[in-house]
């Protein structure tokens, strides 16, 4: 594990995420919020909303992220 693992805030971009997945091989980073965690975007969830047609804006990076909601 690292010690200062790579993390994104809310409102990154998914375009972003996906730079940042790819720049520091990772495959899932941690979301947060206030310096809490809020959730996991992992590269499956980039790929899938890539496919949806609807999400045609999220290509060209106007998207946000949003992401699975942490266990409590």
């Amino acid at each position: 594990m690292s010690r200062e693992p790579v993390c994104v805030k809310e409102d990154t971009l998914l375009a972003d995420i996906a730079s940042i997945l790819e720049s520091h091989h990772i495959k899932r980073v941690p979301v947060l919020r206030d310096g809490r965690l809020v959730g996991i975007v992992s590269r499956s969830n980039l790929v899938q909303r890539w496919r949806r047609p609807a999400c045609r804006s999220l290509r060209r990076g106007h998207r946000q992220a949003t992401p699975r909601s942490a266990p409590r």
